[in-house]
């Protein structure tokens, strides 16, 4: 009953009426956003300007039946009508770097194939149950390490990489801690985002770039809806948002609870008895501010705020004794904001953030105590200069301030710098090409100079988009490898990745695409902890190369039914012990399907990943045995006049399969949900 009043207080202010609104987003033919966008309502000759994403939003008392036409200079315009039941729109527009004349086109059916170059997870194709699990069954090549229960640390990997070389962003803040590199996916409610994005190699400009691409969360819009949800392991939550229309921009606000138990039975491996695993217990808490919007024909802006709080037990490694007493405490706090601009000097953007994380340790058995600190501020600026008409200079400059307070480091501070310059230069009617010159430094250390290479084009009447990457990356080492007490190496080297993918997309008739890639990726001075005679510590000792490809189809015969298949191979060899990468799976299989009937929604998710190295050579490498997981869900839809209802029911891991992501650390088996949503319409 604690939570009655403020759930009716939500359904009375979430509700009221508001304004109409449609939002979208406009994208180039290779999945690329389109920057500043104008949209032009043709009815009543107002207009709004998209931000440097592509995203745009409309409000008004009846958008029903009026047209709009979206313009960019180096696109062909475009012309289409809001139907009563339009919400969100994905435009696609076509290339025409020679004409920078605008040219409105009447009925144009835009494009709906997905990207190459960005692979998008819009939030209907989550299951209510979202989790770091969940980006695996739609992301090649991704590797989960979580370390049993709800509320355990998950970080994320690409192509058998370490975690510190995936980029991880939430709108404009970039969330990789310069004390491990790595990101915690537990501390990020999937509810406060709105669409997750990966990019091989980041936008030119950006300043957040990994040797294994970009991760986007973004969080640009959240309907006005409350979700209640109860499932097993003692697992309840509710959240909120609501989406206020202004003019000319708009504001987000959600928040919520979640709780879990989250103890459950697993094997133990050395007798094979069933006992329970306890200390799972999980709580979070969070509130989220979002909001952008134009200033002016020629200006926008974005707002990104999200505060985290988190307490959870940890219960250690299986075959240690029970451990019921350690926790961990946790919050995650970070506010940033963008503006960008569109005049005849060319467009940009100027984004500053700031990101705290604090958290403690206790571990009563061993008797450790540990809490740490860490701040992060950051600046980046970067302008496209429209100088020529077959090429584009872009520039960019960030700086970042970081801080970091723990009783194993002491009290460090760090300031990186990076510069970057590009010119895209545009071959025909159908390809460019792009060199890009990085420049980046790190505390006290010389300037160091890195390259990208990047052509594209289409061919075969558009069907066909091809994707050529070339380039190289450094990642610096964090203030743990270099400042731990005892072991900190402050002369570690950083790590050199080189790589070269091919990325190709194929779209043999509407509904359908087929994508390939093939990628070679080759290191050299690997961070890694080895043991030393009393403790453990850094060393620049490995060198590592990674090859494979990924490969996917989609087919969607009609709303009603979309099917989606993917398939990763790649092979890790560690070049000095001549064995594979620990925790880089060979083989990782996919098969995603949606099928809808009235009010009915199934979907189901398979998911196969082969058997990975846990440990060399004790005495005998330690393998596990792969896994093999179904999801499904079956959702019942009902609209009403003022609000869209669905009561879903989730059950993951449907054959209760038994897996570890990490050695020692066992996943729970099957779980269901029950999950109540009410959204808002318009």
């Amino acid at each position: 009953m604690g939570h009655f009043p403020l759930v009716c207080a939500l359904i009375c202010i979430l509700f009221k009426p508001l304004s109409a609104s449609v939002s979208g987003r406009i994208l180039a033919e290779g999945g690329a956003p389109v920057a500043f966008p104008q949209i032009e309502n043709l009815q009543n000759q107002s207009w709004v300007t998209g931000d440097n994403w592509g995203y745009f939003y409309l409000s008004g008392d009846s958008l029903t039946g009026q047209r709009i036409a979206i313009h960019r200079i180096g696109f062909l315009s475009d012309t289409i009508s809001i139907s009563d039941e339009t919400s969100r729109l994905i435009i696609h527009l076509k290339s025409a770097p020679i004409s920078f004349s605008a040219v409105a086109f009447e009925g144009k059916k835009p494009r709906t194939a997905a990207a190459i170059r960005i692979f998008s997870i819009a939030p209907q194709n989550f299951s209510v149950k979202d989790n770091s699990r969940s980006i695996m069954h739609y992301l090649p090549g991704i590797t989960l390490k979580q370390y049993g229960g709800p509320g355990s640390i998950s970080t994320l990997s690409m192509d058998g990489g370490n975690s510190q070389n995936l980029t991880i962003v939430y709108g404009a803040v970039a969330l990789n801690s310069l004390r491990n590199g790595s990101v915690d996916f537990s501390q990020l409610p999937f509810t406060a985002s709105h669409e997750i994005e990966y990019l091989p190699v980041a936008l030119s400009g950006e300043p957040q770039n990994g040797a294994d691409g970009v991760l986007r969360l973004s969080a640009a819009e959240s309907p006005t809806q409350i979700q209640m949800s109860f499932g097993s392991y003692g697992h309840r939550a509710i959240s909120a948002s609501m989406r206020m229309p202004l003019t000319q921009s708009h504001i987000s606000l959600s928040g919520g609870y979640r709780e879990d138990t989250g103890n459950y039975l697993y094997q133990r491996w050395r007798d094979k008895q069933w006992i329970e695993r306890r200390n799972n217990n999980y709580q979070q808490r969070f509130i989220a501010l979002n909001g952008g919007g134009i200033c002016t024909k020629n200006f926008w802006w974005r707002l990104t705020a999200l505060g985290t709080e988190q307490n959870r037990g940890v219960p250690g490694l299986s075959w240690a004794m029970l451990d019921t007493t350690s926790f961990r405490e946790d919050r995650l706090l970070l506010l940033g904001v963008e503006s960008g601009w569109l005049t005849r000097f060319g467009d940009g953007k100027i984004a500053v953030s700031t990101r705290q994380n604090k958290e403690y340790y206790e571990n009563r058995n061993y008797f450790i105590y540990a809490d740490s600190e860490e701040g992060i501020r950051e600046f980046s600026l970067n302008h496209r200069f429209p100088i020529w008409k077959k090429m584009q200079p872009h520039i960019s400059y960030s700086r970042l301030a970081g801080s970091l307070l723990s009783g194993a480091t002491g009290k460090k501070s760090e300031l990186r710098q990076k510069s970057s310059a590009s010119i895209r230069v545009l071959l025909g009617e159908d390809l460019s090409w792009m060199p890009q010159i990085i420049a980046e430094s790190i505390a006290d250390s010389q300037w160091s100079a890195s390259w990208q290479s990047e052509l594209q084009g289409r061919f075969f009447d558009e069907r066909l988009y091809l994707l050529l990457l070339a380039g190289e990356n450094r990642r610096h080492p964090t203030l743990n490898d270099r400042y731990w007490q005892p072991g900190g190496n402050p002369n570690l080297k950083p790590e050199l990745t080189r790589s070269l993918q091919l990325w190709a997309q194929y779209e043999p008739q509407s509904g359908a695409s087929l994508f390939l890639q093939i990628f070679s990726k080759q290191s050299k001075n690997l961070i890694q902890w080895v043991p030393q005679a009393a403790y453990w510590a850094p060393a620049n000792i490995r060198q590592v190369s990674r090859r494979g490809l990924k490969s996917g189809a989609a087919f969607s015969a009609n709303q009603n039914t979309v099917f989606r298949f993917s398939y990763s191979f790649l092979e890790t060899k560690d070049l000095a012990l001549k064995k594979p990468l620990r925790y880089a799976p060979t083989h990782q299989l996919r098969v995603h399907g949606i099928f809808s009937w009235r009010m009915l929604t199934l979907k189901s998710d398979l998911f196969y990943q082969s058997s990975r190295i846990f440990m060399y050579n004790y005495p005998e490498d330690i393998l596990d045995a792969g896994m093999t997981t179904v999801d499904t869900e079956l959702a019942w839809n009902n609209s009403g006049r003022h609000t869209e209802r669905t009561l879903s029911c989730v059950v993951t891991n449907l054959f209760n399969n038994r897996y570890e992501s990490v050695l020692g650390y066992p996943e729970p088996g099957r779980e269901w949900r029950m999950t109540l949503t009410i959204k808002k319409k318009g």
